[in-house]
């Protein structure tokens, strides 16, 4: 999954089962070792809005320091541990669509689709008393026919 989902999906959690606000601007920092073995640290601009149901965020996203700006709309089926449906505004290289069960402070089932790149993901808060942590996994194309679990730390500010 892509930095930038994560920080959507990270901001889903936390908006619609931790009383964050939409029309507020959030900074993500998004932590992880690249399977080479690489640090990164990506820092992201998250502005998100909220349907007048709460079923609909549309979260505007851009890295700092430059980098495509990108919507991802996040549309949710019902009550926790529903399904949610993201999709992107700017076609990507590594996809356009995830689909995963959202539950209160936990991200199961989570799967990426028409993407080149990544394939399942799943995440969790780090503490229920810190809804602004989150780890997450996914699955990332290291040759054409392995896939490495790559750990993520995500930090909404």
């Amino acid at each position: 999954m892509q930095p930038h989902s994560m920080c959507a999906v990270a901001l889903s959690n936390y908006i619609w089962y931790a009383n964050g606000q939409a029309g507020v601007d959030y900074r993500v920092t998004v932590e992880f070792r690249r399977h080479d073995g690489t640090y990164r640290n990506l820092k992201y601009r998250c502005t998100p809005s909220l349907s007048t149901d709460k079923s609909r965020l549309d979260i505007f996203i851009i890295r700092d320091g430059g980098g495509i700006a990108c919507t991802i709309t996040l549309d949710k089926r019902g009550a926790e541990g529903s399904e949610v449906s993201s999709s992107h505004s700017q076609q990507h290289v590594s996809g356009l669509r995830e689909v995963y069960n959202l539950y209160k402070g936990k991200v199961k089932n989570g799967m990426h689709y028409n993407s080149l790149m990544y394939k399942g993901f799943e995440g969790e808060l780090i503490t229920q008393a810190d809804p602004k942590k989150m780890t997450m996994k996914t699955e990332v194309k290291v040759t054409q026919d392995r896939y490495a679990t790559i750990n993520y730390l995500i930090i909404i500010d």
